[in-house]
């Protein structure tokens, strides 16, 4: 990232990270289908629609979007199915088979957030709460999802924290580019300006979620190069944190590339979480190239 400037996500969307994230994250909003009411929050919403025009004309396997869409198509799906991954394929098919996008454009985390809560609830049973630092991009979030002003703030998303994690019933996506052990002892380009979060943030996170009623975070984040070096501390404080709870759950998913989606569920989110597919149901599923769930640690 360059000074304050944002980087280019449309290059990115669609990958096999996102294919991960917006996958989970559906599978766990169904899950919560039996809830009075849910919010959905975000700490790093983007700009809801991504274009395959950033994306390489010289390497086609950095064509995500493309790509992504050509094994929709392909892929059947029965009437009724509800199997690992079903309701992402669902969704896409819907998104690439309305005459009214454009089939270079995917959508992304707040807006199938949006769409399916839209498509479940009426409006009194569920609230949208989203934080995106850049200016631009969050104009692009406005306009692409077109909910209530206040329901997206524009700056950075520790600034509102308190806000995003206010309600009881709530599903938190915590999608920052990297994780590192702690700002200030981990490089001068490190910082939340720069869309990063250190484990100073994490337990924070997790500690105003911690007694809530009913609550899911899902922390999706990179062990990319420039984060390989805090990977096993980030996942020791995750599985530490855990051990100190009481009714708290966490499951690790992996991409098979260099992404990772840690979901804990607290109290009644708990079942939610214990009640994903696991490795098993991924391998039959159309989404086996993608997702690898990491074997769950026994617990005493």
């Amino acid at each position: 990232m360059a000074g304050d400037r944002s980087p280019d996500m449309n290059k990115q969307s669609a990958n096999q990270g996102d294919r991960l994230k917006h996958a989970l994250l559906l599978e766990v909003l169904e899950g919560t289908q039996a809830w009075p009411d849910v919010t959905y929050a975000e700490t790093h919403a983007g700009s809801g629609i991504y274009r395959a025009k950033g994306q390489s004309v010289q390497k086609p396997d950095k064509q995500y979007i493309r790509l992504l869409r050509e094994e929709v198509e392909r892929t059947h799906l029965d009437e009724g199915d509800n199997g690992p991954g079903a309701a992402y394929l669902r969704w896409l098919k819907e998104w690439w088979g309305s005459p009214s996008n454009d089939d270079t454009y995917y959508p992304g985390s707040a807006l199938t957030a949006s769409h399916w809560l839209t498509g479940h609830r009426p409006p009194e049973q569920f609230e949208i709460r989203l934080t995106e630092g850049d200016k631009e991009t969050c104009d692009d979030l406005r306009r692409a999802l077109v909910i209530p002003e206040d329901q997206v703030k524009q700056g950075s998303f520790d600034v509102y924290l308190d806000w995003l994690t206010e309600t009881d019933n709530l599903v938190l996506l915590v999608d920052p580019f990297g994780i590192v052990t702690k700002f200030g002892e981990s490089g001068a380009c490190c910082g939340p300006e720069r869309g990063q979060i250190d484990h100073d943030v994490v337990e924070k996170i997790l500690d105003l979620c911690a007694h809530k009623e009913r609550a899911i975070v899902h922390f999706w984040w990179s062990s990319a190069q420039g984060y390989k070096y805090y990977h096993v501390a980030t996942t020791c404080l995750f599985e530490g944190w855990r051990g100190q709870q009481g009714a708290v759950t966490h499951r690790e998913f992996h991409d098979k590339h260099n992404h990772r989606s840690t979901i804990f569920g607290i109290k009644t989110g708990a079942e939610i979480v214990d009640g994903l597919p696991g490795r098993k149901s991924w391998v039959k599923s159309w989404l086996k190239s993608v997702i690898y769930e990491k074997p769950r640690r026994r617990t005493k």
